[in-house]
């Protein structure tokens, strides 16, 4: 497939995940990811028409965050991240700019190879994966989840998400009013989560706390629901 000149962001993928990440976020549709011989390349319309490496390097990180998210909502267990801006010029070729204790380097490697995220001859169609970093680019809270839940596994995370997916829907009245969680579930999650997160003078833990593996199948449970209701509020 022809490369698309303009800006991208070279990400890091950890190699027992990167082929899912390839076809999970695969061209034409957004965002998708390249691969060349030195690395892989998170590419999108957003970032192609911004104008120099900063703003390309804080929106490419902004969209792979929540990328993040949606890769840990869907099983995946590895985080991938952002190493520096790219243009990618018409005949293929790429300037790569890093930052090095402060100062900004560039230099210029070969072309890059694109998956089509399919392997055989039918039209090709957006991923699950796709589709849910697609409706959260446009509901601000459903993004901030997603980057809670696919940031590092701890008890401050989850309570974030949570937190925020409760002001998704308006509170956590009338987060349980809809009846995606069991609400004594939810309260013992966010108790016992409170109890990690606080001083025990602050928060006495539950006679029984929810193992954090227990919390976190919860709540990835309670955020595919909120990615699948209609029902959300994007402010």
């Amino acid at each position: 497939m022809p490369q698309k000149p303009g800006w991208c962001l070279h990400i890091k993928l950890d190699p027992s995940e990167a082929g899912t990440w390839l076809n999970r976020f695969g061209a034409p549709f957004e965002p998708w990811i390249e691969e060349g011989p030195d690395g892989h390349y998170l590419r999108s319309s957003k970032l192609e028409a911004l104008t120099d490496e900063d703003e390309v390097r804080a929106a490419g990180n902004d969209m792979l965050n929540v990328m993040n998210g949606v890769a840990s909502l869907l099983g995946m267990r590895k985080r991938a991240s952002g190493l520096g801006a790219v243009l990618v010029r018409a005949d293929g070729t790429r300037h790569i700019f890093m930052r090095i204790e402060g100062a900004v380097i560039g230099f210029v490697v070969g072309e890059m190879r694109v998956s089509t995220g399919t392997t055989d001859s039918s039209p090709p169609v957006a991923s699950n994966f796709q589709t849910m970093a697609a409706k959260a680019a446009s509901n601000p809270l459903l993004s901030e989840a997603l980057v809670s839940f696919g940031q590092d596994e701890s008890w401050f995370n989850l309570y974030s998400t949570i937190e925020t997916i409760e002001n998704l829907f308006g509170g956590e009245k009338e987060l349980l009013a809809l009846r995606m969680v069991e609400p004594s579930s939810l309260k013992l999650a966010k108790r016992t989560a409170n109890a990690h997160r606080h001083p025990p003078s602050s928060f006495e833990a539950p006679p029984k706390p929810m193992p954090f593996g227990e919390a976190r199948e919860l709540v990835r449970r309670l955020l595919a629901a909120a990615m699948a209701s209609a029902n959300g509020r994007s402010t």
